[in-house]
């Protein structure tokens, strides 16, 4: 993800110089990803500055992060007979083992 989203976009510039201009910028080239996609990269960019920050690499958090809204996804659950149907015992009549 690194080297494959963010290296090309931040090159060889310093983490203190990037801007909210900047992360606009990259949700901009990312635009034909998939939304948890540009938050998976928007994630690591936030988590490589707050390290920076906490290692006394930088002084502050030079820019703000924000995520992109997404779907939320509903989970499928199976009713019991579903439960039932899938977890019955297979007719071994097809050569199987019994």
């Amino acid at each position: 993800m690194i080297t494959t989203h963010l290296l090309p976009y931040r090159g060889d510039r310093k983490l203190d110089s990037i801007t909210n201009e900047d992360v606009q910028e990259l949700k901009h080239q990312l635009e034909h990803k998939a939304p948890k996609t540009v938050n998976n990269v928007l994630t690591v960019l936030n988590v490589l500055l707050k390290a920076a920050v906490e290692w006394k690499e930088i002084a502050v958090m030079p820019c703000s992060i924000r995520l992109l809204k997404t779907p939320k996804s509903s989970a499928q659950f199976h009713d019991f007979d579903d439960f039932e149907r899938l977890w019955r015992p297979r007719d071994n009549s097809m050569g199987g083992h019994t």
